[in-house]
C-alpha cells in the first residue's frame, strides 16, 4: 500500500513539473505582459528642446497595449518675447497611451501609438523662482510610430518619431503653434513581452 501511494505521489509530482515547463501559446491562456521604459525625446518647439521621462503599459494581447507616460524638459531656455522675456521656460506633461504592435513575433517590428494627456508650462526668474502669472496648463496629443528591436526576451530598444499637438496653451509673446511639431525619441523597454 505504501509503495503504491509513493508511486502515485511521484507520478503526480513529476507530471506537475513537466506541465510547468511546457509553454502554452494559445489565445485563451491567461498571462500578464507589460513593460516599463525610460524615454529620451527631442522636439523642435520654439528652440531645440530635450525631454526625459518614462512610460509603462500592459498588453491586452500580443498586439494591443494601454498605459501611461510622463516627460519633463531637461534644457531650460530663456524666452525672448513678451512681457516675461528673459525668463527660463519649463515644459512637461503626461497622460495615457495606447497602441498596437505590428508583427509582434518578429525581432524587429513597428509600433504605432497615441499619447494623450495634459501638461503645464511655467517661467522662472534668474533666481529659479516661478512666476505665478506665467503659468498655464494645456492638453497634449502625440501620434507616434516606432521601430522596436527585441534584443532578448525581456529587453527591447526603440527609435520613434512623433508629432506633438498642444491645445489650450497661452504664453505672452508666443503662439500655441510654436509648441506643436515633429520630434524623435528613443527608449529601452524591460518587461514581460
Amino acid at each position: 500500500m505504501k509503495s503504491n501511494l509513493f508511486i502515485l505521489i511521484l507520478t503526480l509530482f513529476s507530471s506537475s513539473l513537466i506541465a510547468q515547463n511546457e509553454e502554452v501559446d494559445t489565445d485563451d491562456s491567461i498571462g500578464i505582459s507589460c513593460y516599463v521604459s525610460p524615454l529620451f525625446e527631442t522636439t523642435n518647439m520654439i528652440k531645440q528642446s530635450y525631454f526625459v521621462g518614462g512610460s509603462g503599459a500592459i498588453f491586452l494581447n500580443s498586439n494591443y497595449f494601454i498605459g501611461g507616460f510622463g516627460v519633463t524638459m531637461t534644457n531650460y531656455f530663456k524666452t525672448d518675447r513678451g512681457k516675461f522675456s528673459g525668463n527660463e521656460l519649463d515644459f512637461g506633461g503626461g497622460g495615457l497611451l495606447g497602441g498596437a504592435v505590428l508583427f509582434p513575433s518578429k525581432k524587429i517590428h513597428p509600433i504605432i501609438s497615441i499619447w494623450a494627456g495634459g501638461g503645464s508650462i511655467s517661467l522662472s526668474d534668474a533666481k529659479k523662482v516661478r512666476i505665478k502669472d506665467a503659468f498655464d496648463g494645456f492638453y497634449l496629443f502625440n501620434g507616434t510610430i516606432e521601430i522596436e528591436y527585441r534584443i532578448i526576451k525581456n529587453l527591447a530598444i526603440g527609435l520613434g518619431a512623433h508629432y506633438q499637438q498642444v491645445v489650450g496653451l497661452k504664453l505672452d509673446g508666443y503662439s500655441q503653434k510654436e509648441f506643436c511639431g515633429p520630434g524623435f525619441y528613443a527608449n529601452i523597454k524591460a518587461g514581460l513581452f
